[in-house]
């Protein structure tokens, strides 16, 4: 049975682990980052959440969370950035778009 109680934090990705806690947000230097994958493309999309009190993610931190444990490009693929960076508005709140082909 698990004992561990939710942190109670809003908007974080896990109600038990905070953003802080994770390699999300290179244990809270950086912004939050999520991959997505689009096979069409071939391409893997970041998305930098804009948080309170985090900096932005650097080109090493983003290629590292690539390479971590949302990992969705195959062993020996490089991800390469294919384009600007790009600021937009969501439901989440502010994000950036980063753009990597593989």
């Amino acid at each position: 049975m698990n004992t561990r109680k939710a942190h109670g934090i809003p908007s974080q990705i896990n109600s038990f682990v905070s953003d802080k806690e994770t390699e999300m947000t290179g244990y809270g230097r950086h912004n939050r980052l999520l991959v997505f994958h689009s096979n069409e493309k071939r391409a893997l999309t970041l998305r930098e959440d804009l948080s309170k009190g985090l900096a932005m993610s650097t080109e090493e931190d983003r290629i590292k969370v690539l390479n971590g444990f949302q990992r969705m490009h195959p062993l020996g693929a490089r991800p390469v950035s294919s384009g600007p960076s790009i600021p937009y508005q969501s439901a989440f709140g502010s994000s950036v778009e980063h753009v990597y082909a593989y």
